[in-house]
């Protein structure tokens, strides 16, 4: 969280007061499985920068507790979801169920090449979600590269997990799925739709 030049000392005293409260939420223990995927109170709702930080900390932070310890024993119990490449099925992707006291958090773990991962809560209480929320988390493999939209991984979760109205029956919730979802709706497994998916360019071998 930049300052801003020529602030006031009203702004400055404020700023300071922000980035105490941003560094105690961030840094709070969490005890329990049930703790990761909680949306923090605080009197900062409304300051987009702050929700969009904090959202991509918290999320990072559940990120690594599946990594290491007691979450990655619980990781495989905890996904829902996973989306491979087109190619040759290389990972891409997985989404985790985190459980909450009342309610569940989904949290999206994308893959791009050398290892490295992206991660961010794919259902967050934010005061402006269109504002706040990631459009995209990147992912790719030696196969090829997409930018999976994190309401279209929100809808893969839907999909396998039958989210449908009341009044729908299953035949019709199914009926109006895109085929990229409606593909992976009993599977779990997703693929990129051929609108995203950019294959890597192949070269031919040196003679």
């Amino acid at each position: 969280m930049a300052d801003e030049p020529g602030s006031s000392p009203e702004d400055d005293e404020y700023r300071i007061k922000r980035e105490r409260a941003f560094h105690a939420l961030v840094e709070a223990e969490s005890s329990t499985i049930f703790d990761y995927g909680v949306s923090p109170q605080h009197e900062y709702y409304g300051d987009i920068e702050f929700e969009r930080t904090l959202h991509r900390e918290l999320s990072i932070r559940a990120g690594n507790f599946l990594i290491v310890g007691e979450g990655r024993r619980l990781a495989l119990e905890l996904r829902v979801i996973v989306v491979r490449c087109r190619e040759h099925g290389c990972y891409l992707a997985d989404v985790y169920r985190f459980p909450l006291r009342e309610g569940e958090r989904y949290l999206a773990m994308t893959n791009v090449r050398r290892g490295r991962s992206h991660a961010a809560f794919l259902n967050w209480a934010f005061s402006d979600e269109y504002r706040c929320m990631p459009g995209y988390l990147p992912s790719g493999c030696r196969h090829g590269t997409a930018r999976l939209g994190t309401g279209w991984l929100f809808d893969c979760v839907g999909a396998h997990r039958r989210w449908k109205h009341g009044l729908e029956t299953v035949e019709e919730f199914e009926w109006k799925l895109p085929p990229d979802i409606y593909n992976g709706r009993n599977s779990g497994v997703f693929h990129p739709p051929r609108s995203i998916w950019q294959p890597t360019p192949r070269t031919r071998p040196v003679r």
